[in-house]
């Protein structure tokens, strides 16, 4: 466990970029003055009244009355405003603000009676989003997993407590930064200047244009995305990315782990795991997590670099590191046991809220427990888009070998034999260590890249019954990326980067190396 989780499980990423330390602040102090006077608001896109995300909030009734479930509706403002076709936003509609009372927690109207998202949105839980990003930055040790130097426009898909959002513009006060999620969770005149907030079901088409974000972050958005939206929201992303534009993907697999094998299944933070993902199930995918970097790539984005990494619900690890961020982890999680659980087991198991505290209770006490080492599993993917017209080869690993115990549970089915590999697969493989242990970067990335692709076409080849030349497969696939990198390298030269297009033709070249008879 330490060695998956210690500093060098992101060393292949760029350096980090400055650290940002998060300042709280004092009652009735402002942290970003403003030079007009002017209020600013949450906007809400024109096609949304078009697709009917404002109409159905109108309907709310605001008159506070119970529901048929024992919820209490909390009425919002009654203001409504006034739609300019011409207008890129509109104000936001106050009916978006208006939530239902469940068991003591508020929980948005639209998000629950739409099925868009089942977690609360108080101030109990913004809190504990701000945690979850804290503990988010101690893992990375950055806000952008990307090279995206001096971004422009940045995206963030699902912003919650805007955390991310903020230090972003903090750090580059010239760029746009955008946060949208289906709830207003923060003021927007907390935030930078350069920080909009748009509220938007992420399910439904986006509104942006075209070639529009250097960068779009989707982070924990699993609990949101339908399970048959995801193509099209990938495709969205992919569309309103500039040429050249990154994408970075972090989602939590809430199938809770040991490190030693001594969590069983009559576990409370076991049930806790099954119970929600059982309540996921029916609209949502709680295995999303696991088939992200596959979506990507159907999706239409090339060099999808994924990680899986361990995240512990307490400070159990060995090494000073991993310690730090268990401890840093462990109010987050005793929040998110309650939080995400309590609408949908006592709503959707018809489960009673004493026998839910209950479990939470247990789940929390066994999560603090360091002979249990419990961990989630945290996937991270950075993405550059394919035909976009910068292709940076970057190393492509499916670290997904942590995941091997759960997916041998839901498929019991065993995988058939793997044909013999063939010689020049030993040769790449011999040649990637040299290049590791050489630290020949540009060598040991194209390597990573091509031994990751080979592995997943073998993979999906194996599961059909025609029979495959893997010499020529891996040959057919050196020529492809030998291809694309001469087209990148042409791209990076037509946009004056030299470096970008130096290193793409020493890639090329190493790739046309094994090419040669």
């Amino acid at each position: 466990m330490s060695d998956r989780l210690g500093a060098g499980a992101l060393s292949s990423l760029p350096s980090p970029l400055p650290r940002h330390t998060h300042r709280k602040l004092k009652p009735g102090r402002t942290k970003y003055p403003r030079k007009s006077k002017e209020s600013r608001t949450h906007s809400v896109h024109p096609e949304c009244h078009k697709r009917g995300v404002r109409q159905s909030v109108d309907l709310v009734n605001a008159t506070g009355e119970a529901t048929e479930d024992g919820s209490t509706l909390v009425p919002g403002g009654a203001s409504r405003a006034v739609m300019d076709e011409s207008e890129q936003t509109v104000p936001l509609d106050e009916s978006f603000r208006e939530t239902l009372m469940h068991h003591g927690r508020e929980f948005q109207r639209y998000a629950v009676e739409n099925g868009v998202y089942l977690a609360p949105v108080d101030e109990v839980e913004v809190e504990r989003l701000q945690m979850m990003h804290d503990v988010f930055q101690l893992l990375f040790d950055r806000l952008i997993l990307a090279p995206v130097p001096s971004p422009r426009r940045v995206l963030d898909c699902g912003s919650g407590s805007a955390s991310w959002v903020e230090e972003v513009a903090e750090q580059y006060p010239e760029c746009e930064v955008i946060g949208i999620d289906i709830y207003p969770y923060r003021d927007p005149n907390e935030l930078p200047p350069n920080v909009e907030l748009q509220i938007d079901n992420l399910n439904q088409a986006s509104t942006f244009p075209s070639n529009y974000f250097d960068l779009v972050q989707s982070r924990t958005m699993a609990g949101g995305i339908d399970r048959d939206k995801w193509p099209n929201y990938l495709g969205d992303i992919l569309r309103i990315l500039v040429p050249g534009g990154w994408c970075q993907m972090v989602e939590i697999s809430f199938n809770v782990q040991s490190d030693n094998g001594t969590l069983t299944e009559n576990h409370a933070l076991r049930v806790w795991s099954q119970s929600y993902m059982r309540c996921q199930e029916p609209s949502k995918d709680p295995r999303a997590p696991l088939y992200l970097q596959d979506w990507m790539a159907q999706a239409g984005f090339v060099q999808v670099e994924a990680r899986c990494l361990p995240l512990p619900l307490s400070g159990w690890a060995n090494n000073a590191r991993d310690r730090a961020i268990g401890a840093a982890n462990q109010e987050n999680v005793h929040r998110l046991l309650a939080s995400l659980a309590m609408y949908p087991l006592t709503q959707l198991l018809g489960m009673s809220l004493a026998d839910v505290q209950l479990l939470v209770a247990q789940a929390r006490r066994e999560a603090d427990n360091p002979a249990l080492k419990a961990y989630f599993r945290v996937y991270v993917s950075r993405i550059l888009p394919l035909g976009r017209g910068l292709l940076l080869a970057r190393p492509c690993l499916r670290a997904y070998s942590s995941a091997a115990e759960e997916d041998a549970r839901t498929d019991p089915t065993p995988s058939p034999p793997s044909p013999p590999s063939p010689p020049l697969f030993f040769k790449l493989r011999t040649d990637l260590k040299e290049a590791m242990w050489r630290k020949d970067v540009p060598r040991r990335s194209i390597l990573r890249l091509v031994l990751a692709e080979h592995t997943r076409l073998s993979k999906r080849d194996t599961k059909t019954d025609r029979p495959v030349d893997m010499e020529a497969q891996l040959l057919g696939l050196l020529r492809k990326m030998a291809n694309q990198g001469r087209e990148a390298a042409s791209s990076f030269r037509a946009a004056g980067k030299e470096d970008l297009a130096a290193l793409e033709e020493t890639q090329v070249d190493i790739l046309e190396g094994y090419l040669r008879p």
